[in-house]
């Protein structure tokens, strides 16, 4: 808290009647905060100008109340209680001492100010008021003094039971004229909190004395000012308003972006733009290799105005290529596609990554790019073939398959592979396969695959035995068919004879039956004594019939037979003749009865 030196001023203090004699006061320090000490001083020469000119007091000057002091040896600093300030008063024979207090807000203009009226025979305090304003500056306080001086002394009075009569400072006064002048004209004007008009302005019959004018216009600051009237004088006012304007700070990310203000290059960031004018404003925000930015932003007067942006960078193009082409290609661990005779183009954001190509068979190749922002970039890679027996993946091993007959199809894994098959990979575990050929005997192929190893197997198909397959075909269409391992010819076959079999059986059924009847009425035609042509044509009938049904069953059993037989003619044509491999044949050589060289192959 700042305070102000003290010093003691003394005024005799009278009775309103004018009889009695007038009280003498004293002023204490000034307590204030918020105020430079020469902003302290000028307030307490204010009071005690006001206060001499209330015409209730006899006011001491303050040279004389600091010799007093001095003479008494008393040290006066820091004496702001009602205590303290009776000693003083008792010292100085005063009857009252006034305690001033002042708190001051630079800021929002806020100000308070306290005035005490302490006795000095009791060190009570008698009076007090506190007020509150708000003001333009810390000047602007001492114009207030005059009317708090006024009340406090009325209030004293009052408290005492005294009939207040207008004093020197509330007689009546003069009346003059003002002029009211402002840059820009226009401006709102406002005399003691009363709107009044616009400039310029003439206003008459003001009464004379100080007066609170403030001039409103909008974008500019507010022009506040007190101002004093002389009675029958013109009095001129000319204000200058200041135009609003406020501070814009741009920062962005990356910083050295360039800054457009509605359109209008004004630098690189980070950027201050000073003395703008309140308002809205675009900003647009570019770099290379960024995506570019506006955004609206509002300047304020008198606060602190800051945009700050991240620019999005725009994204890498790159080209991957590898050698060979078709390797996956994996982007920070995660797979984006296939290299391919045109590349495989990705966007990529800014920043390093880790590229890693894969391809079976081939050893992977990694490598580390970094990227610009909306940079364009081609990456290749060769790839080196892995020797046969070795994989980067330690859980898998390999498989290699050959025999005879060398075209024969090979099933592995449920997919139709080539023979001969060389290191196929798989994973560790059981596998079966099975291999085939017409005209031979198919074979199941079991492995158990260990990781990092390499399993041969071999195999050697048997021709079909024809014989073996002719006897069982003319056993059962059907059967040969099975053995020579076409199953869907021979199911064919079988489901065929076994229909005519069963038609065949139905048709014996019939005929056996159709006999029968007729047998029957033969008997009734030849032992019949009457109805003889009745019974003879009933008799004719039957006959007929069974050999209908005669011809029918014949017919079923030659049917069934044509199959039997053409089930053994189709088996033939569906199993090639091949013939054994020469490691099946056996060679006998020898020397004829006539001195000929004889060799005998049998298969």
């Amino acid at each position: 808290m700042l305070k102000s030196s003290v010093s003691i001023l003394f005024a005799l203090f009278t009775l309103l009647a004018g009889q009695q004699e007038r009280s003498v006061i004293a002023i204490t320090d000034v307590s204030a905060e918020g105020l430079s000490n020469i902003e302290i001083k000028m307030f307490y020469n204010r009071l005690e100008s006001e206060l001499v000119n209330l015409g209730q007091y006899d006011v001491t000057s303050r040279q004389e109340v600091d010799k007093i002091l001095k003479e008494q040896k008393f040290q006066q600093a820091g004496c702001t209680d009602q205590e303290c300030a009776a000693e003083i008063g008792r010292m100085l024979n005063a009857d009252l001492i006034l305690l001033p207090s002042i708190l001051y807000d630079s800021r929002s203009g806020l100000v308070s100010v306290s005035l005490k009226l302490v006795n000095v025979e009791t060190a009570r305090i008698t009076t007090a008021i506190t007020k509150d304003e708000i003001v333009e500056s810390a000047r602007d306080i001492n114009d207030l003094i005059r009317d708090y001086l006024v009340e406090l002394y009325r209030r004293d009075r009052e408290e005492k039971g005294i009939i207040v009569t207008p004093t020197p400072a509330e007689k009546a006064v003069g009346k003059g004229k003002l002029i009211i002048k402002s840059t820009p004209i226009g401006a709102n004007v406002i005399l003691d909190n009363e709107n009044r008009g616009l400039t310029p302005l003439e206003l008459d019959e003001i009464d004379e004395g100080k007066h609170r004018l403030v001039l409103s216009y909008k974008g500019y600051e507010r022009y506040a000012r007190s101002v004093t009237v002389t009675a029958d004088v013109i009095n001129t006012i000319k204000g200058e308003l200041v135009l609003l304007t406020g501070n814009l700070s741009i920062i962005s990310e990356p910083s050295g972006s360039d800054v457009f203000l509605n359109d209008e290059y004004k630098g690189k960031t980070p950027l201050t733009l000073q003395y703008l004018e309140v308002g809205e404003y675009f900003v647009k925000l570019k770099a290379d290799g960024y995506e570019d930015v506006l955004t609206k932003v509002i300047v304020e007067w008198n606060v602190e105005n800051i945009l700050k942006k991240i620019l999005t960078p725009k994204p890498a193009s790159v080209a991957f290529y590898s050698v060979p082409d078709g390797a996956e290609v994996f982007i920070n661990n995660k797979s984006r596609g296939k290299t391919s005779i045109t590349g495989l183009k990705l966007e990529l954001v800014g920043g390093k990554h880790t590229v890693k190509m894969e391809l079976k068979g081939y050893t992977p190749e990694t490598a580390e790019i970094e990227l610009a922002p909306g940079e364009t970039k081609d990456l290749e890679l060769s790839l080196s073939k892995l020797p046969l027996g070795i994989s980067d993946d330690p859980t898998v091993g390999w498989v290699s398959i050959e025999g005879l007959p060398e075209d024969a199809a090979l099933i592995f894994q449920g997919k139709m592979l080539s023979i001969p098959l060389k290191y196929h990979e798989l994973k560790k575990g059981k596998y079966q396969g099975k291999v085939s050929k017409n005209g031979y005997r198919s074979e199941t192929l079991s492995v158990t695959v260990v990781p990092q190893k390499h399993h041969e197997i071999e195999f050697r198909l048997k021709p079909v035995d024809r014989k073996k397959a002719n006897l069982r075909a003319w056993m059962f269409p059907g059967l040969g068919h099975f053995y020579g391992e076409k199953l869907d010819k021979g199911i064919m076959w079988t489901v065929l004879e076994l229909a005519m079999l069963y038609g065949t059986w139905s048709r014996y059924n019939d005929y056996t039956q159709k006999s029968d009847e007729c047998d029957a009425a033969y008997d009734i035609y030849k032992t019949a004594l009457t109805d003889i042509n009745a019974k003879a044509d009933a008799y004719r009938k039957a006959f007929d019939a069974k050999v209908n049904s005669q011809y029918f069953l014949g017919g079923a059993a030659t049917t069934a037979a044509i199959v039997w037989i053409f089930n053994v003619v189709d088996l033939n044509r569906s199993i090639p003749r091949v013939l054994p491999f020469i490691g099946d044949a056996s060679i006998n050589m020898g020397v004829g009865k006539n001195g000929e060289v004889e060799v005998n192959i049998e298969f």
